[in-house]
């Protein structure tokens, strides 16, 4: 925790501490209005009041003439800064509580104490989520939690509160979009209850085309980066286009819809299904793929079989991110040596003296979508009285 940091950590602290000084105004010019006010903002600038006293917060955040800067030239200012490792290791504090409460969540989610055994020992060693969160240094595990909670709201009837906590999954990152036509289909229980719970759960969508950009300049959903990485794998079709992801994404809502009941296994295997799809067929950051670790943490706690099939994805997904190159190689431990680890060649640029690396990535990365796609044939099969 105090010594690895992407500059990602620092951009969003620096957002959250905007909030606090109330110059939110001089941020980013690309800022979505989806992801400023946002709950992960609030959370860390909450937080920074208690570290007032503990860093030097204006010469660790404010810098309002590098609105345009990039995460490396946040980081590089970052690191050079004598509280650079304390400033890091109280950064994460907060993600770690919502981990641990997210731990006590999964608990209560289980029945078996034997199931309840293995999910918790995934969630607490599973290294993509230490590295998204504690190695990358992004807030993955508040939006995380509040998935987790929807769950066991929907598990004890909770099915407002549920919705609700979805809602705001999607004013974080907007993949929780994706698990409410099966959540209608099983918690709804009418036509006006599912409208109304449609209204609270995609609420983020209708604040954007309401109010479009005008609370901060910035993008709406249909034009933020994360839309267009959903529609990043495409055929041609006589001079039309058909996107991957939108179409087996829709086969996969349709089949669960028409064959699910209304068992609390199946919104969690379609939650799952659905982000291995996307993971299959779309591009992605690599904090996004922490979002699938809560549900993967259930499944492998009842079929064992997809435990050997996520190693291999961890495999596949260590060659993923040498697609970023140094950022995501020797960048991230620059605090400790800034001269060593900013001159350090990454695992890709290594890999370019004996053979194309762009080759190996794709390789890996190909690899990564079978597995993914082999788990929903899995999931699927797996559901009750199939």
């Amino acid at each position: 925790m105090p010594f690895a940091a992407h500059g990602d950590i620092i951009a969003t602290y620096h957002r959250s501490y905007l909030i606090l000084t109330g110059d939110w105004h001089v941020s980013f010019h690309y800022l979505s209005p989806s992801l400023f006010f946002t709950i992960c903002q609030i959370v860390q600038a909450l937080f920074l009041v208690l570290c007032n006293h503990l860093l030097p917060l204006r010469d660790l955040l404010y810098w309002k003439d590098s609105v345009l800067a990039s995460a490396a030239f946040w980081l590089n200012i970052f690191i050079r800064n004598q509280y650079a490792h304390r400033a890091l290791f109280l950064f994460k504090l907060p993600y770690l509580i919502f981990d641990l409460a997210t731990a006590v969540v999964l608990f209560y989610l289980f029945e078996r104490k034997e199931e309840r055994t293995i999910a918790l020992k995934f969630w607490m060693i599973n290294p993509i989520g230490i590295f998204a969160v504690y190695v990358f240094g992004r807030y993955e595990t508040i939006p995380i939690f509040l998935v987790v909670l929807s769950l066991y709201c929907a598990k004890t009837n909770k099915r407002f509160f549920s919705f609700l906590l979805l809602g705001m999954v999607a004013m974080e990152q907007y993949y929780g979009l994706m698990f409410l036509p099966v959540y209608l289909a099983i918690l709804g229980r009418n036509f006006r209850e599912r409208l109304s719970f449609l209204i609270v759960g995609s609420i983020v969508v209708i604040r954007d085309l309401v109010v479009g950009s005008s609370v901060v300049v910035g993008r709406t959903f249909l034009e933020s980066p994360f839309f267009n990485y959903l529609l990043a794998m495409r055929l041609d079709v006589t001079g039309q286009q058909i996107y991957v992801f939108v179409l087996t994404y829709v086969l996969l809502t349709l089949y669960w819809i028409h064959t699910c009941g209304k068992e609390f296994s199946d919104l969690w295997k379609f939650a799952l299904a659905a982000l291995l799809v996307f993971y299959a067929t779309c591009s992605f950051h690599p904090n996004y793929f922490a979002w699938f670790t809560p549900f993967l943490a259930i499944a492998i706690a009842k079929y064992p079989e997809l435990r050997k099939l996520h190693l291999l994805q961890v495999l596949c997904f260590v060659f993923y991110t040498f697609y970023w190159k140094r950022p995501l190689a020797g960048w991230l431990f620059a605090s400790v040596d800034p001269s060593f680890f900013l001159k350090l060649l990454s695992p890709a640029e290594l890999i370019d003296f004996f053979y194309p690396s762009s080759t190996i990535i794709s390789v890996f990365r190909t690899i990564l979508s079978g597995i993914s796609l082999y788990m929903v044939l899995i999931l699927a099969r797996s559901r009750e009285g199939r």
